[in-house]
Parts: structure tokens; C-alpha cells; sequence
């Protein structure tokens, strides 16, 4: 039997473990190429992931920029609307308070008018006897102390009244020397007669005697709108203080009450006639020779009062403030952003760290984006809330207009009501009616041309002018022609003058008359001059317009007083109109014959 050899055994073996190894090593080898190769696969999912998260984001942000843009957009036309609102709120509420204000100056301007012509013809001026006064100015600060002075030097027949003036008491009206005036609700004033010294560097006027002017004389509405805030706040302030106990002081609800009282023509501002009574001309030379006693005193700057004001400016300054405060996240962002990271995959350790970290990020990158999100509705949310505060605000200034608007509509309308009644009051004692109502009956005509029936009528009967409601139509103006039939109505023969005291047409009567007849009138003064056949330029009708509407040209008011009531005009208009209207309905029959025939 042969012998096996032991070294060809052993190396057998060897190399049947080497194979073997061997084997083993590849399948291990080939195992971790295999969970390579799926770490790399599950990485280009991770890193494609995070490129689709990033442009996620990326979109987000541009769209949350985009929407910041448009809010800051939608912000700055609000505040431009907001600021062309409340300029041309300002400057209709200015234009609004200028004619409110000229017409409270025209207003008080006829009151005033009306005041001092009652009382020129009740009181004429006065002239001294013997001598021929002139105004006497002095100027002091401590009346009392004069007073005490001119008892040493005279003796006072009358009490002294001294009379300060705006804003410390309300405006008095004197003319002059020798005339008489009048004041509202003067405090303190002597029952008796008084010498009155008023302070426009207290002067002398001579002796008064006051009482009310008329029962009922008041302060109009009109002249309390003219006189300045402060003079009226003075006034006001102590007038509540006069029913409260001594060493108290009105509240200010009280005086905002009493101005709302005043304002709105609640409570009234009594009126006081000032009855110029004579001049004292010892009380003259006494208070110049106590005058010239106080000033080597005092010197020659001894005046009345001194006024002084204080502006002062202040500049606002603020810290300086710098782009370098960036919060730690966006510095991040921005290092990320410039240094991309490289990534070396040595074994399954380093493989778990970097996917944990970047699903840390993706985890930022949500909570930045939830974040985001919120800023954006709490924006959103705020937008809405402006404009519902801004639709709100125009709501509440709509209606303040809307109720100044009725308020001033009201005052105008009384106005002319008023200026109405009195104009009637005037007319009706001037000239008062000559025959009852019963006699006029059936005056009423309607014709469609007046020039043809006007022909007709001043064949038999003079001169006649049409009316047509409360608008004067004159035969010659071709321009106020209409293609219907109008209503005319026969008041009688009358004869135009002017009112006493050259009467004018109110300007609240003028803006309370309808636009069109505003416009036919401005057009008759615009044609005065001109040929019968010319047509005034539209620019001059309405400059004219523009003047009458601000005041710069008044339209006279002139009465008319009724002489007589012709019946047979009266019947002669009658018969035509019955003769024409009889005619319109023949060339009707016939023309509807005709269209039957032909047809």
C-alpha cells in the first residue's frame, strides 16, 4: 500500500482554507460594496430631498416677499388716498368755512347796519353847547387809583365806568363823539347815567345812560360766528361764573354747555343802547392833569398792557441706526450658503451623523417656513384691520359732513325766512292793501307763445309783463322761450322802486335760489350794455356768477307796490287764451282728419 506525503496533505489543506478565505472575503468584500452602494442610493435620495425642500423654501421666501411688497404697496395707497382725502376734505371744509364766514360777516354787517340806523333816527347826534369835544385818550394801567386821584382834584357828579375791550369783554360799537350806540350785556354797568371810558388807550366817549335797545334786542348768531375764539371764551367763562358762590369757579363742562347754548342760538346775548347824554369837560382837564402827575412816575413807556410771546423749537434726535444686526439663523444660512460642504463617507458612523443632520435641518427649514406663515396672516390680518379703521373713519367723517351740511342748510333757510318776513313787514306797512282777495279770481292763463299773445294785448291795453312763477319774464327775451305750454298768472299793475337804505339780496337768499335762475340772472347783467341781438361770452356770465356767489357784487332788491286791478285786461287775457286753446284743438281735429283720409 502506497504512503500518502505529509507535506502534499498539509498543502492541500491550505490551500483548500486560502480557498476558502478567500471565498469568504469577496462575500464580505461584496456585502459591504452592496451596503455602500445602498448608503450611496439612500444619500441621492436624502440630497435630492433637500433640494426640493430647499426650493421649497426658496419659492416660499419669494412669495412671502412678494406679498410683503404688496402689503407695503397696498400701505403706501392707503396713505396716499388717505392724505388726497383729507386734502380735498380740507380744502372743501375751508372753502365751506369761508363762505360761511363771509356770510356771517354780511349778516352781521346788515344787523349792525340795521342797529345804528334805528338809532340815529331815535337819538340824532348831539352837539355840546359852547364848546365842540374831540376824543381824549389816556393812557393808565390802574384805574382805581385814578379814580382816587380825580376825586382829590374834582369833584364827581356821575360814577366812572371803565369798559375793557376785546378779548376781555365783547365788542362796543360808538360812531363817534356826540352819537349814540349800543353794547352787549355790559357787566356791572350803572343804572344811572355814567361817564364811560372805553380802553383803546381808555378813552373818553362822555356821558352815558344804557338800557335795552328793544325788548328782545339780541346778539344775532351771524355776529357771534365773526367775533375771535378768545373773546368769546372770556365771555362765556364769565357769564357761568356769575350764579356761582364767591371764591368758586365754573366748571368746564358748564362753560362748554353755555357755549353750545350760545352757538346754537339756545341762549341769547342781550343788546344795550348806549344814549349819548353830554361831555365833560371839567372830567376832561381833571383826568389830563392827573395824567401828567403819574408820568414823571412812571416815565414815558407808562402804558396800558404789554404783550409778549415765546416760540420755542425743539429738534427731535434720534440714534443712528446700522444694517449689521443679522440675526444668527440668517448668518448661518448665508455660511452655508457660500461654503457648500463637501462630504466624505468613510463608514456607516459618519453615513448615521450626516443624515441626522440634515434631517435636523429639514426640520429648521419647516419651523422657519410655520413661522414665515404666521408673520404673513398676522400681516394680512393687520391690512384688514387698516382698512376697516380707514372705511370706518371715512363713514364717521361722511356723516360729520353730512350733518354740518343739514345744519348749515337750516341757518340759511331761516335766513332767507327771515329776511322774507322783514322785507314783507316793510312793504305791508308802506303800502298797504288797496282791494280784498275776493275780487282777483280766474287770473290763472296758459299759453305757449307770449310774444303773440303779448302783441295782442298791447293793442288794446298798454304795457304788460308776464310772470311765471317767481321768475320775471320780459316780452323781448327771446332766450327764455319754451317749446310748452306755461302757466301764467295776472297780479294787477304795479310800480318797481328801490327799498329805503339801499336794499340788497341777502346772500343766503342768493345760494338758497336754484342754479338755473342763479345763471339766468347773472346772464341779464352780463347782457346790460350790449345790443339786443348780442349774446354776452360764457366767461363773462360766469365771472359774474363767481362775484355773486362770493359777495364781491350784490343784486338790488326793489319793492313793488300795487297800484290798480284792471278787470278788462284781466278779461282780455281770458278771452285769448280761450280763443287760442279753441284754435289749438281745431288744427288737432284737423289733422287727424287728414291722417284718417290718407290713410
Amino acid at each position: 500500500m502506497a504512503q500518502t506525503d505529509p507535506k502534499a496533505a498539509l498543502s492541500s489543506s491550505a490551500l483548500a482554507l486560502w480557498d476558502q478565505l478567500q471565498e469568504e472575503l469577496s462575500t464580505e468584500v461584496s456585502r459591504e460594496r452592496q451596503k455602500s452602494a445602498n448608503l450611496a442610493s439612500k444619500l441621492e435620495t436624502i440630497e435630492e430631498e433637500r433640494k426640493e425642500l430647499a426650493e421649497t423654501v426658496r419659492r416660499q421666501k419669494l412669495e412671502l416677499e412678494n406679498k410683503n411688497q404688496m402689503v407695503s404697496l397696498l400701505e403706501k395707497e392707503r396713505d396716499t388716498l388717505s392724505l388726497q382725502q383729507s386734502l380735498q376734505n380740507n380744502a372743501f371744509m375751508a372753502s365751506q368755512a369761508k363762505i360761511l364766514r363771509e356770510q356771517a360777516n354780511s349778516l352781521a354787517n346788515d344787523a349792525h347796519t340795521r342797529r345804528m340806523s334805528k338809532i340815529a333816527a331815535l337819538y340824532p347826534p348831539s352837539i355840546v353847547p359852547g364848546a365842540q369835544p374831540c376824543l381824549s385818550t389816556f393812557r393808565f394801567s390802574n384805574p382805581g387809583h385814578v379814580t382816587e386821584l380825580l376825586q382829590i382834584k374834582t369833584t364827581l357828579t356821575r360814577s366812572l365806568f371803565f369798559y375793557a375791550s376785546p378779548p376781555r369783554a365783547l365788542p362796543i360799537f360808538l360812531p363817534g363823539m356826540g352819537h349814540s350806540g349800543y353794547w352787549f350785556d355790559p357787566r356791572d354797568a350803572p343804572k344811572s347815567e355814567f361817564d364811560l371810558l372805553v380802553e383803546t388807550g381808555w378813552t373818553y366817549y362822555g356821558c352815558f345812560a344804557t338800557k335795552e335797545l328793544d325788548p328782545g334786542a339780541y346778539l344775532e348768531v351771524a355776529e357771534w360766528i365773526v367775533i375771535d375764539e378768545p373773546t368769546r371764551r372770556s365771555y362765556i367763562t364769565e357769564v357761568s361764573s356769575r350764579g356761582v358762590p364767591s371764591g368758586q369757579l365754573a366748571t368746564t363742562e358748564q362753560i362748554n354747555a353755555l357755549l353750545r347754548q350760545v352757538d346754537s342760538g339756545e341762549k341769547i346775548v342781550p343788546c344795550y343802547l348806549l344814549q349819548w347824554v353830554g361831555y365833560n369837560i371839567d372830567l376832561c382837564k381833571a383826568f389830563t392833569d392827573v395824567i401828567n402827575t403819574l408820568m414823571p412816575r412812571h416815565g414815558a413807556g407808562y402804558s396800558t398792557t404789554s404783550f409778549y410771546s415765546l416760540r420755542n423749537s425743539s429738534k427731535r434726535s434720534e440714534p443712528p441706526t446700522s444694517a449689521k444686526d443679522v440675526p444668527a439663523e440668517h448668518q448661518t444660512d448665508n455660511q452655508i450658503r457660500k461654503k457648500p460642504r463637501s462630504v466624505a463617507i468613510d463608514n456607516n458612523k459618519e453615513n448615521i451623523k450626516f443624515l441626522q443632520k440634515m434631517h435636523d435641518e429639514a426640520d429648521k427649514l419647516a419651523e422657519k417656513h410655520e413661522k414665515t406663515q404666521l408673520a404673513l396672516d398676522r400681516a394680512s390680518e393687520s391690512v384688514r384691520a387698516l382698512e376697516d379703521s380707514r372705511k370706518r373713519r371715512f363713514e364717521m367723517y361722511e356723516s360729520h359732513l353730512a350733518h354740518k351740511a343739514r345744519a348749515f342748510h337750516r341757518e340759511v333757510v331761516d335766513l332767507v325766512d327771515e329776511a322774507e318776513l322783514h322785507r314783507r313787514k316793510q312793504i305791508s306797512n308802506l303800502f298797504p292793501t288797496k282791494f280784498t282777495p275776493d275780487v282777483v279770481h280766474d287770473t290763472v292763463f296758459i299759453f305757449k307763445d307770449i310774444d303773440k299773445v303779448m302783441q295782442v294785448v298791447k293793442t288794446h291795453i298798454g304795457n304788460v309783463e308776464a310772470i311765471r312763477g317767481d321768475l320775471a319774464i320780459y316780452p323781448l327775451d327771446k332766450d327764455h322761450r319754451s317749446a310748452h305750454a306755461i302757466r301764467y298768472t295776472y297780479y294787477g299793475r304795479y310800480i318797481s322802486s328801490p327799498f329805503e337804505g339801499d336794499e340788497y339780496m341777502h346772500l343766503s337768499e342768493w345760494h338758497a335760489t336754484d342754479p338755473e335762475t342763479r345763471y339766468i340772472c347773472a346772464q341779464a347783467i352780463a347782457h346790460e350794455g350790449l345790443q339786443p341781438d348780442q349774446v354776452p361770452a360764457r366767461i363773462g356770465v360766469l365771472s359774474i356768477m363767481r362775484d355773486l356767489d362770493s359777495g364781491d357784487r350784490r343784486t338790488p332788491t326793489h319793492q313793488l307796490h300795487c297800484v290798480e286791478y284792471n278787470p278788462l285786461l284781466r278779461c282780455r287775457l281770458h278771452t285769448t287764451a280761450h280763443s287760442l286753446q279753441t284754435k289749438v284743438v281745431g288744427e288737432q281735429s284737423k289733422t287727424k282728419k287728414r291722417l284718417r283720409t290718407s290713410s
